[in-house]
């Protein structure tokens, strides 16, 4: 009976026939009311036109659609559905200096829900340095430089039951020696060990510029460690391709996992070429990308990158188990800002939230307060919890692929890949990812879209809140500094007293078994990394991390810092034509926008009395004129030349974009600068800063 209402159900919408796309497009032109179709059109950073709507005809060309979650080419995740929830190893950075303060924040995580210890090791750390006379020791990450310490870090936890992620460097070699003395002089079977601990040599140089290493140095050990690994720690993975070098540097969804595929390409051949089975290669490849705040381009990607990682591993010669893509998911370093730092906690959530939907293996939200400097408990916990409520609260888990058949998302997914499949040609026809870095190729294209990038947050095209729209003046920058001194000086002191010593290694054991029974023996990681080391070193162009919200945090900063020096603010008045209705529009626009850069604000009406607005922009040497353009035209010629004759200096605004006709009557009348919806945010308060007398760094 249910099942007979069901169909009579479906049955009466059949008497309305559906539309195709362009009858839709017929009724939605008529509504625009003589403007453009392509006002409706919405163009990314990736080259993709975003439909405003999308039908299921989208689908019919996609050779995937029918495939199940399990299914190559994993488009709809690797694993097929089961009763069980699918959830994600929440893998939290911990990046505390010291290893007996590490030891113990790890240990509170993992009591409080975390389910893989993501350790984060200081720059000297990751370059094989015992931190003597550094000034970055401890910064930014865990400091070790001995057995001894790592021991100290993973004391009382069971490593055996708990995945462990390390991002070594350009080599895993050094320190995964150090970790592996460690666990097994805790009595841990190192057969035991999970999760992954790696080396990314190409991320690491352009992230850097430059590595204490040759590349070949780098892929010898690459290869020394995956022979090592398949016979002593066959469920570890040591080969890490991080795609936030390249998100960071201000790459799109595109770019990023272009360059992360070609890297994975890469060393697929170059661990191919030293004997490695396929399978062991990409058994042992992690991805790791960045999660931008684009929600549907986020996952598109992720589930896009499955599908080209699946088609390159069959080529390769790769099973359908090797074509699997293990991804971690960071939520994006480039979108989080000093300002407002409480609403980096939102960004983090709809970011994580897109990693999920997408179909990571693992997860790490970056906490909100992550550009100040060290964490806090507080910002650690609150991370943390934002993975644990996406499982247990809003249940993302439930569903193998929640996006699934989607019509715009399918459609997406295959335009992402079609274009990240076009930029990988091209770094491969470069010869490789390494090859193209060293032309350059791949630094050009990057600054390119991300040049783009800095101008549209600038022009305010891309809003970032708090930051270029939506300010809080009042807020003042929040500096956390580092407490490694607390804690690292005795620390750090040891590494004076640790004797250096020599390594006879024999060709006959494993490099990695020497190592490790080096470290134990009270080898430094100095000393193991010297024995690794050549004379020559890697070098090219740099692709410098960045945040989208940089511009617009100095101007605050430089105007705080004049605000602090000389005890006093800039105010900025405003005065007003005609009724509220016609000028509180412009004037809501023009107290943003000069707000953004920690101005104060007055308000005075024409029709009531200049002379107060007058004394003020005779202090501030500044006058904002706010109203419609008529009023412009009958008004302020002759308020602007009285104006001149007081004040000569005075620089006057107009809020507003009048004609080119009118704008030249406005400027012979005294009008400095119109400021409107395209106007350079960002040039004009540097302008007005410096007219003031404050300095930009």
């Amino acid at each position: 009976m249910e099942e007979r209402k069901q169909s009579n159900r479906w049955e009466s919408f059949a008497e309305f026939p559906i539309p195709t796309y362009e009858q839709w497009k017929t009724v939605a032109e008529q509504s625009l009311k003589g403007a453009a179709f392509e006002k409706l059109l919405t163009d990314t950073y990736e080259g993709i036109t975003l439909s405003p709507m999308y039908q299921k005809d989208a689908l019919e060309t996609l050779e995937y659609i029918e495939n199940w979650p399990g299914e190559r080419p994993f488009v709809r995740g690797n694993e097929k559905k089961t009763k069980a929830k699918r959830t994600w190893d929440i893998s939290q950075e911990i990046d505390v200096a010291s290893p007996r303060k590490w030891n113990e924040v790890a240990k509170h995580a993992l009591s409080m829900g975390q389910t893989e210890l993501n350790m984060v090791v200081d720059g000297p750390t990751r370059k094989g340095e015992n931190g003597r006379g550094s000034n970055h020791a401890g910064e930014a990450g865990l400091s070790v430089f001995s057995s001894e310490h790592m021991e100290a870090a993973l004391q009382g936890i069971a490593m055996e039951e708990v995945p462990l992620f390390v991002y070594c460097g350009a080599t895993a070699l050094p320190l995964l020696s150090i970790i592996g003395s460690a666990i097994e002089k805790s009595g841990t079977p190192l057969h035991k060990l999970t999760g992954c601990i790696s080396a990314d040599p190409v991320g690491e140089l352009l992230e850097q510029g430059k590595i204490p290493y040759t590349m070949q140095q780098c892929l010898k050990q690459m290869s020394d460690v995956l022979t090592w690994s398949k016979e002593h720690t066959p469920s570890l993975q040591t080969i890490l391709i991080r795609g936030e070098v390249y998100h960071n540097g201000g790459a799109s969804a595109v770019e990023e996992l272009a360059c992360a595929l070609a890297t994975g390409a890469f060393y697929l051949a170059e661990m191919s070429e030293r004997g490695h089975n396929v399978q062991q290669i990409a058994s042992s490849l992690r991805f790791s990308f960045a999660i931008g705040s684009n929600y549907f381009m986020e996952i598109a990607k992720l589930r896009a990158a499955r599908l080209l990682w699946s088609n390159i591993v069959r080529v390769f010669g790769g099973n359908e188990e090797a074509q699997k893509m293990w991804i971690h998911g960071r939520t994006s370093a480039w979108t989080k800002t000093k300002y407002d730092p409480y609403v980096n906690m939102l960004r983090g959530t709809t970011e994580a939230f897109a990693a999920a939907v997408g179909g990571a293996n693992s997860i790490h939200v970056s906490r909100f307060d992550e550009v100040l400097g060290s964490s806090t408990e507080f910002s650690r916990r609150i991370a943390r919890n934002t993975s644990i409520i996406l499982q247990e609260e809003s249940h993302i888990g439930i569903t193998s692929d929640p996006v699934g058949g989607s019509w715009y998302v399918e459609s997406l997914t295959n335009e992402v890949g079609k274009q990240t499949w076009a930029i990988f040609q091209q770094i491969e026809a470069k010869g490789g990812m390494f090859s193209a870095a060293q032309q350059q190729f791949v630094q050009k294209m990057i600054s390119k879209t991300e040049q783009k990038k800095i101008k549209n947050v600038m022009m305010r095209k891309d809003v970032i809140v708090g930051t270029n729209r939506y300010s809080n003046k009042e807020e003042k920058a929040e500096t956390r500094h580092s407490d490694k001194q607390a804690y690292l000086s005795e620390h750090l002191q040891a590494s004076h007293n640790l004797p250096e010593q020599h390594i006879f290694l024999s060709k006959e054991t494993s490099v990695v078994t020497q190592f490790i029974e080096a470290a134990k023996a009270g080898a430094s990681l100095s000393d193991l990394a010297k024995e690794s080391k050549g004379t020559e070193k890697e070098q090219v162009v740099r692709i410098k991390p960045n945040r989208a919200a940089i511009p617009f945090e100095v101007i605050r900063e430089a105007y705080e810092t004049f605000k602090k020096s000389h005890n006093a603010s800039i105010e900025l008045p405003f005065l007003l034509f005609g009724s509220v209705a016609s000028h509180k529009p412009r004037m809501d626009f023009a107290k943003e926008f000069f707000q953004v850069g920690g101005f104060d604000i007055s308000f005075s009406r024409f029709e009531e009395s200049t002379e107060s607005i007058l004394a003020k922009a005779k202090k501030e040497k500044i006058i904002v004129l706010c109203g419609l353009d008529e009023e412009y035209r009958q008004v302020i010629p002759t308020f602007i030349i009285d104006l001149k004759q007081q004040i000569p200096d005075c620089l006057v605004y107009v809020v507003g974009l009048p004609t080119e006709e009118e704008q030249l009557q406005l400027k012979e009348a005294g009008v400095d600068r119109f400021i409107h919806r395209r106007t350079n945010g960002y040039e004009e308060l540097c302008f007005l800063l410096e007219k003031k007398g404050v300095t930009l760094t």
